[in-house]
């Protein structure tokens, strides 16, 4: 068994922070007392939790054939590496389990296609060559 984290772009994480820290900056004007000041902060630091743990648990396990998706509480799937047909780079923007827009999609056999950002590309690629040396690489 072997995993890979996912690659986390830096762009993203401020991205997501810079948000938070606007929403931040516009309710705390509003706080008029310091009850509200702790409130307002709590619910601050949860949301900001609740959007950067999941972006950082991201990881890609290989455990014999299969590929097994795991992101903190939210998400969590599994593929068989015999039915991917072809490997190829991407930097789509479309909704993936992804941390970072440095991706490869795996494309498999019974359609259907599977993006991800593992960090370390080459290795992951190899790995699931040398399972299923069928693959295609573009």
């Amino acid at each position: 068994m072997r995993a890979f984290r996912s690659k986390i772009s830096v762009g993203l994480t401020i991205f997501i922070l810079a948000v938070i820290l606007l929403v931040a900056l516009l309710l705390l004007q509003f706080a008029d007392s310091t009850a509200n000041l702790i409130i307002t902060s709590a619910v601050l630091a949860l949301t900001a939790a609740l959007c950067l743990i999941p972006l950082f648990s991201i990881r890609y396990v290989v455990d014999g054939q299969m590929l097994h998706i795991e992101c903190c509480f939210v998400f969590r799937s599994r593929f068989n590496i015999m039915d991917i047909k072809e490997i190829s780079d991407t930097r789509t923007f479309l909704s993936a389990p992804a941390a970072s827009l440095d991706r490869v999609r795996l494309r498999f056999r019974k359609g259907g296609d599977l993006i991800i950002s593992p960090i370390d590309k080459p290795g992951f690629i190899r790995l699931l060559c040398q399972i299923n040396p069928e693959i295609i690489v573009k």
